[in-house]
Parts: structure tokens; C-alpha cells; sequence
């Protein structure tokens, strides 16, 4: 449970974004693997995170991740340079009830009065899997696991939307 597949990112043919580190990797080891450090940008409505994790995989390169904001929609922009075809999956994971649709999932939380949200994306397929959002060692809840999938050329970009209904 602490691989990408069960948090809020993408993995790249499988592969997760950064490779799992070992306490006897030294900082140069981590740079020839995975690229310099992740930086994030803020500014106004949106932040920017650009990482290198994914150039350890042949024809990869940098991948960019940003946020935007609205009042009744958050805005996920994501970007991935390189050469080929790979399969793109970005995952979240929700206490919600989730149901999927073919780019759609209708998110419903508990609770009286809460409101419903919308989360989809144009360029992908959707998935719905129930899974166990751990939230410390053998304690954990029930949730979902939801997948945007799609085998793209790269360079690639891809958004996914979450609106309030």
C-alpha cells in the first residue's frame, strides 16, 4: 500500500513516477535515476510540479503536473514529454461512493445535504475498484480506487476535471 497504485498519481506503462529508494542510494545514484529534485510553482489560482522520475524509462522524459482552481472546479493538467507510445494511467482514491461511467465517475459523498461531483476526463477511460484507504498500520475504511487510462503517443498532455454537481 505504498505504491502509486493506491495514491492520488499516475504511473507510465505501469512503472511508478519516482523508483523505490533505498537507504544506500547516494544523492548522485538519484540523480542519474530519477533527475534533479521535484519543483513545485505557485502563483494566482494554480500550482506547477515538474518532475523526472519517469526518465529512468526508455524515451520518457519530464513529466508536469498542474493544478487550477475555480470555484466549482479544480483543474488537473498533466504533461508528459518523450518519444512513443506508453500507457498513461492516473489514479485517485476516494472515501466517496464512486460509479463510473465511460469518462465519467459521479462521486457521491456521505452525509446529509452534501453535494455530488463530477470527475472526468476527455482523453481517457474511466475505472471504478473497490479498494481500503489505510489510514494507519491494519486500520483502514472502505473507498475507491478510480483509473483514467489510455495508451498515448508522447508527448502527451491530458486533463482531468472535478466539479461540484
Amino acid at each position: 500500500y505504498r505504491s502509486a497504485e493506491v495514491h492520488n498519481t499516475m504511473t507510465v506503462s505501469g512503472f511508478e513516477p519516482y523508483p523505490t529508494n533505498k537507504p544506500y542510494y547516494d544523492d548522485a545514484f538519484r540523480i542519474v535515476v530519477a533527475g534533479p529534485p521535484p519543483e513545485i510553482t505557485c502563483g494566482g489560482d494554480e500550482v506547477r510540479l515538474e518532475h523526472h522520475g519517469f526518465q529512468r524509462l526508455r524515451d520518457v522524459g519530464a513529466w508536469q503536473r498542474q493544478w487550477r482552481f475555480t470555484e466549482k472546479t479544480m483543474y488537473l493538467g498533466d504533461a508528459l514529454q518523450g518519444r512513443g507510445t506508453e500507457r498513461i494511467s492516473r489514479r485517485f482514491m476516494t472515501p466517496c461512493k464512486a460509479e463510473a461511467g465511460a469518462s465519467v465517475v459521479v462521486l457521491s459523498p456521505n452525509g446529509a445535504g452534501a453535494r455530488s461531483f463530477l470527475l472526468h476526463s476527455p482523453d481517457a477511460v474511466a475505472s471504478v475498484a473497490k479498494t481500503t484507504l489505510w489510514h494507519a498500520y491494519g486500520r483502514g475504511r472502505d473507498g475507491f480506487s478510480i483509473a483514467f487510462t489510455a495508451d498515448a503517443a508522447l508527448p502527451w498532455s491530458g486533463e482531468v476535471r472535478l466539479e461540484v454537481i
